[in-house]
């Protein structure tokens, strides 16, 4: 079964969107020649701080949240998220 996983997080006001916006697509390029999967990055259309990062059809879910955990980390992507707030993962699959 394949999953689609969606990403969603809070960045900081005060935080350096593009350098943030380019560190996510960097972690999101290594993450794709890592284990094959190619993610989107998306914005709110009404709050420019909630971002959420989109990864479909993952057909192996424990290699694919260790090596998105282990990218993030190299990246420092949770440097950039607004204080007390972390990354929340939420996983889908089709209706049958």
């Amino acid at each position: 079964m394949k999953v689609d996983y969606y990403v969603y997080y809070r960045v900081a006001a005060d935080c350096d969107h593009a350098s943030a916006h380019d560190g996510v697509r960097a972690m999101q390029q290594r993450l794709a020649a890592r284990i094959g999967i190619a993610g989107r990055l998306l914005v709110r259309r009404d709050d420019s701080h909630t971002w959420m990062e989109v990864y479909p059809g993952v057909s192996d879910s424990d290699a694919f949240e260790t090596a998105l955990e282990d990218e993030c980390r190299h990246a420092g992507v949770f440097r950039w998220l607004e204080a007390a707030t972390v990354r929340h993962i939420e996983r889908f699959v089709e209706c049958a």
